[in-house]
């Protein structure tokens, strides 16, 4: 959208202060312009409808009680620890979808208690949820991660530990758990495929669906791309 937007006003006339590429020195980042195409390796995909820097604790949290047999009802205490940039987001209770999507302890909250983070977890129409309101409030964030991206370790961009205590007192350790966001991803069309129904099927019906998954695998042999925005308009 931005780069669409640029190359409007710059169409129009508009001009800005020149650009870092304008230099010598950086020259050789547009060598390959039209060549190599970045954004197969250079995006990740997403399992949960929330910031990729919570991943790591939501699959550590959901391993836990997966593995362990625990009752939502018999959580006593959600410790993560995390990287610096993943405790930014904090673990305050949510008042809008945005700050639902960036925050740590929503989204964790909600996917012990429904097993998935989509728009039904995130959307407004959720946070005055009270389950998951008391859940989310037992979550504790702490920066204990960040040495391993300081000394270099890759680790330490996307993972994070989990501890659940239980009010019996029992404690059980995740210990560092990654969160699937790697760069190049290794896309699998499958999984792709199954979160675009998923996520789509809150506002479109199942045969246009299947007509846009059809479209967009194929999308080479289309010959006006209005044919895919005329699809997702006429509802």
């Amino acid at each position: 959208m931005t780069g669409i937007a640029a190359a409007e006003l710059a169409g129009r006339g508009f001009t800005a202060t020149p650009c870092l590429l304008s230099f010598e020195r950086y020259k050789g980042w547009m060598a390959d312009i039209g060549q190599r195409y970045i954004m197969v390796n250079g995006t990740a995909w997403k399992g949960y409808a929330c910031c990729a820097w919570t991943h790591a604790a939501l699959e550590g949290a959901r391993g836990l009680v997966h593995r362990h047999n625990i009752l939502v009802g018999e959580i006593a205490h959600i410790r993560v620890e995390a990287f610096h940039e993943g405790c930014g987001l904090g673990t305050g209770i949510p008042t809008t979808t945005e700050e639902a999507q960036f925050n740590l302890a929503w989204p964790l909250a909600v996917l012990l208690l429904d097993d998935e983070v989509g728009l039904q977890q995130i959307l407004e129409g959720r946070l005055d949820d009270e389950q998951v309101r008391d859940l989310a409030s037992k979550v504790e964030l702490v920066e204990e991660l960040y040495h391993l991206a300081s000394v270099g370790d890759p680790r330490g961009k996307y993972v994070s530990a989990v501890t659940i205590s239980l009010k019996d007192g029992r404690r059980f350790a995740s210990g560092v758990v990654e969160g699937g966001i790697k760069f190049p991803q290794g896309w699998n069309e499958e999984q792709v495929g199954k979160k675009f129904r998923w996520q789509t099927g809150f506002v479109l019906d199942k045969a246009q669906v299947d007509e846009l998954v059809e479209m967009v695998w194929n999308f080479e042999d289309v010959s006006d791309p209005r044919e895919l925005s005329s699809l997702v308009a006429h509802r």
